[in-house]
């Protein structure tokens, strides 16, 4: 589908966490109501207060729109069953995110009803390759919708965030390929010295935001931040790894930075030791 000048007049509802919202129809039977889906969402948020009865229709109205539930054939109006995409999804999204956001990514472009917004948005993120949320607001302008496109495309891999510096890119039909850890490594080492100036803490140690350096391999990779993850999570574990030094930061530093976690812990910043 070609981006048109004008994108489709299609709305969508707020919804900012749809990882979430589909672990809660991944926790729940076959069939389920409204209120199965609310008490199942309130565990997995952890929520102290009740959602809103507004916001949890806002939610479950999305994943009906968008295919992961459907109305039960012969029974009364409100009772609902997980499609069988969704299904497939439930048992892939705790071993194998890459495999669930493909068939994630199927149902926001397929499905009739906003799909062509999906569309647009990917041929969107295609044509820019990298590109800001004042390009999106510029392109799509009810509020409502820019987050919950975001956060969709984010969850079914057609693009990534890196919300520290507020940029976004387009991760392709499929992310980039693997790359042995030395190659990994070899990136990563040119990468930080390009960047260990910024910020120095102490004699021979010198220390980068993880989030910067993740954003500049990923685009030059064409990857997703959890495959970068995974990646240097070998490096550290790997011979080469025994000259990185891990940092933490003070938790309201933690409140605006995608951290990096490794054996538990969150980290914001990267040092080598030289």
């Amino acid at each position: 589908m070609m981006m048109t000048s004008v994108p489709p007049d299609i709305q969508l509802m707020l919804v900012r966490d749809p990882k979430e919202t589909v672990q809660a129809i991944c926790a729940l039977e076959n069939p389920f109501q409204l209120q199965d889906f609310i008490s199942s969402y309130e565990k997995i948020r952890k929520l102290e207060k009740s959602i809103h009865i507004k916001n949890a229709h806002t939610h479950f109205y999305s994943l009906r729109l968008f295919g992961f539930i459907e109305q039960v054939e012969g029974r009364p109006k409100g009772v609902y069953q997980k499609s069988e995409t969704a299904i497939e999804i439930c048992k892939l999204l705790p071993s194998n995110e890459k495999k669930a956001a493909r068939k994630i990514r199927n149902l926001l472009l397929e499905n009739v009803e906003k799909g062509p917004l999906f569309q647009d948005f990917e041929q969107f993120a295609k044509t820019k390759k990298e590109f800001t949320m004042d390009e999106v607001k510029n392109r799509y302008v009810i509020w409502r919708t820019i987050p919950s496109l975001i956060e969709w495309s984010v969850f079914g891999k057609i693009i990534d965030i890196d919300r520290n510096q507020n940029k976004m890119w387009y991760l392709g039909n499929d992310e980039g390929k693997d790359i042995p850890v030395k190659d990994f490594s070899d990136h990563f080492f040119k990468v930080f010295y390009m960047m260990k100036s910024e910020t120095a803490f102490g004699v021979e140690i010198y220390y980068a935001d993880i989030s910067k350096i993740r954003t500049k391999m990923c685009l030059s990779l064409d990857w997703s931040n959890g495959k970068w993850d995974k990646h240097m999570t070998k490096l550290l574990n790997s011979p080469k790894g025994k000259q990185l030094r891990l940092y933490g930061s003070t938790p309201s530093t933690f409140e605006t930075k995608q951290t990096f976690s490794y054996d538990g812990t969150s980290y914001a910043y990267i040092g080598i030791n030289d």
